[in-house]
């Protein structure tokens, strides 16, 4: 139940480009390392727990160290060393990433950090090299793929210089001060935000990266750049353009203080708002409460596929089990906690849209609700109404019957029948009958889709 952060993206349909998509995103990716200062440190998870907790979108910035023969080294600015190396701690993790989880994409931008313009032949054929080494797992084309093309692989985004008539392409280009580009300054007196077209890929961009100068009080950053980002993410003009949307600056505080103002009101700005947001890189986007930013970023994206959308779990302290196709519906709710996705089902609104002989085949799955001992009830069957509880309608459509491609729902209870629990795992019940919970049914009380 608990691998959707690591999978999240297996869900949505392939046909959908990179330009659809809402990604959480980290900034200053290989910051979190003991060796940098907390002035320095923008990032707390180490980067095999960041990818696992859903982040798809990487700021590497490296350096290429003339004395150990260009070895590239992850920098932040340009005294930061954080002691990790480009091949073993950043390519070979995302490479054992991808292999367990290999519908998964992920976006890396990859930055020359070194300041050194006249060594920038070398850090091309270095990062390049590097790159070749680990080519069946890198998109490298200068061109916006869809989903379907990128699955297991590194779309490569380029912020760094590569000699021109090569024949061939070294990733989306979108790097500082390149001819046709136009990322911003974002220093002091930069209005941090741009959108352009590049002249040569004819792709479109909006990038907020409005960094300094911020004094204590933060606030004004979401506000004044991130905000306003996002609002136009949503427009229509816009929905052909690869967002890049930095929550992160500097100023007075550290990153980690930095991120306790921003986070919070990005946080409470998703609970009214969703949709296509593009690609958000944050500081230590697992604040605040665990990780829910990173989860409300994800939530934002559309998951339906093939008119299906996942059935999400959610438990609450009193061990109340939830199970919802909508995530607003616990969006002003910190007392639930995501379990993960149950199977693929079909909601209310796309269940009025099948045809009436898919609709024959199908049951609603009711959702009844105490008060008094705050528990959620499930059924297929209308005749089974329980006592003292409120009917909240159907939460979703599940098949009658079994058939290839489908899982049954489970409902087992505990042993005074207190508590209810609704799974699709075979592991999970055989857990829960050791612990003596009893189950209900040996072939559930319907079918769901199986999430492939």
């Amino acid at each position: 139940m608990s691998d959707f952060t690591k999978n999240w993206m297996s869900y949505l349909d392939g046909n959908k480009k990179l330009t659809d998509l809402t990604i959480p995103g980290t900034h200053d990716t290989g910051t979190w390392t003991k060796r940098l200062s907390i002035a320095e440190r923008c990032q707390n998870m180490t980067l095999e727990n960041q990818l696992n907790n859903g982040v798809r979108f990487l700021d590497i910035r490296l350096k290429a160290i003339k004395d150990k023969k260009d070895e590239l080294v992850v920098y932040h600015g340009g005294n930061g060393y954080t002691g990790l190396k480009f091949t073993t701690d950043i390519m070979d993790v995302c490479k054992a990433f991808l292999q367990l989880n290999k519908n998964e994409s992920i976006i890396m931008s990859i930055k020359d950090e070194s300041k050194t313009e006249h060594r920038e032949q070398a850090f091309y054929e270095k990062v390049w090299g590097t790159i070749r080494s680990y080519q069946s797992i890198f998109y490298t084309e200068d061109a916006i793929p869809d989903l379907k093309s990128v699955r297991g692989k590194i779309i490569l985004l380029r912020r760094f210089w590569a000699p021109g008539g090569l024949g061939f392409p070294v990733g989306i280009n979108i790097r500082d001060n390149e001819p046709g580009s136009a990322w911003p300054d974002g220093d002091a007196g930069d209005k941090g935000t741009n959108v352009w077209t590049n002249l040569i890929s004819k792709i479109n961009f909006y990038v907020q990266d409005k960094f300094a100068f911020f004094g204590a009080d933060v606030k004004d950053k979401f506000r004044d750049h991130v905000k306003p980002a996002l609002e136009d993410a949503a427009k229509k003009e816009y929905k052909d353009y690869l967002f890049l949307n930095f929550t992160s600056c500097t100023g007075r505080l550290v990153p980690r203080d930095i991120a306790g103002q921003v986070n919070p009101l990005f946080f409470n700005y998703l609970k009214s708002n969703s949709g296509r947001f593009g690609i958000i890189p944050m500081d230590i986007p697992e604040y605040p409460n665990n990780g829910q930013l990173i989860q409300s970023l994800i939530f934002s994206n559309d998951f339906k596929r093939n008119n299906q959308k996942p059935l999400f779990r959610y438990c609450s302290k009193q061990s109340d089990h939830l199970y919802i196709t909508n995530q607003r519906e616990v969006a002003n709710n910190i007392t639930y906690n995501f379990e993960g996705v149950t199977g693929l089902v079909y909601a209310e609104e796309d269940y009025k849209k099948l045809a009436e002989s898919l609709k024959s085949k199908l049951t609603p799955l009711y959702r009844y609700y105490n008060d008094n001992t705050k528990q959620h009830f499930y059924i297929t069957n209308p005749n089974e109404h329980p006592d003292n509880y409120i009917a909240e309608g159907p939460v979703c459509y599940i098949f009658k019957e079994n058939r290839a491609g489908l899982v049954p729902l489970f409902r087992l209870r505990n042993d005074d029948g207190s508590k209810h629990l609704y799974t699709t795992s075979n592991i999970e019940v055989n857990h829960l009958k050791e612990n003596k919970w009893t189950l209900e049914g040996d072939n559930g009380i319907g079918y769901l889709s199986e999430m492939v």
